[in-house]
């Protein structure tokens, strides 16, 4: 097959998809050039989705990409050919890939704002103990502070988890999934050192708990 054959069956199947997708989606050719318009700023109109449906007008790559946005499907999907019966499955597991690929941006944008509010809180404690180890005894309030890290801890740890698996069925490369993640080693080592002073003060009390037992004259108030 020439390369013109190939670039002819992209646009065919492009122009094949995008028909059979705007009426899926309830849309008429206006309905769509208007998204388009308002959305992206591209100057379609009725008569350009028509003519690109019909294959009289050849379709931009940035333009490609505006259509396909619109539908929450990938261009690979869009210039693929694709039975009417099985195209409902594709699209909908293309969908779940790029679900899951927004899932893995958000986490990760998520995380960094954990990671940033603990590495605050960790560094708080270790002004606190000023490496005294073993000789510190954390006052009620630092006691409520150690439990804090520990429990946002564990949920950063499901966080990046949740993180990976995302990336992994979004087929995010390798190269794109790396996460400052080494200061919860710090965090780790800090909880560890006065894990059960602390829990001796607050074991008695759930996370939701902590969020109204502040400590108040070197007291705990039970929730």
């Amino acid at each position: 097959m020439t390369d013109g054959n190939q670039r002819g069956l992209w646009e065919h199947h492009f122009a094949t998809n995008l028909a059979r997708l705007r009426e899926r989606a309830g849309m008429t050719q206006t309905d769509l050039a208007r998204v388009l318009q308002t959305r992206y700023g591209l100057r379609f109109h009725q008569q350009t989705i028509q003519r690109i449906e019909a294959e009289t007008r050849p379709i931009r790559l940035d333009e490609a990409h505006c259509v396909a946005d619109v539908f929450d499907v990938s261009l690979s999907s869009m210039t693929s050919y694709m039975e009417a019966s099985d195209q409902a499955l594709q699209l909908g597991v293309d969908r779940v890939r790029r679900s899951c690929r927004r899932l893995f941006e958000n986490l990760t944008e998520d995380g960094l704002e954990l990671l940033e509010a603990i590495d605050q809180l960790t560094s708080d404690v270790f002004s606190r103990d000023q490496g005294q180890l073993e000789d510190w005894a954390p006052t009620p309030m630092e006691a409520w502070a150690l439990v804090w890290l520990g429990s946002t801890s564990d949920v950063m740890g499901d966080l990046l988890s949740a993180r990976d698996e995302a990336a992994e069925l979004a087929g995010v490369p390798d190269g794109e999934r790396g996460f400052p993640s080494d200061s919860l080693d710090l965090v780790g080592d800090t909880i560890e050192r006065h894990w059960e002073k602390s829990l001796k003060q607050w074991s008695n009390l759930s996370t939701a708990d902590l969020m109204k037992a502040v400590p108040a004259d070197g007291q705990h108030r039970e929730a």
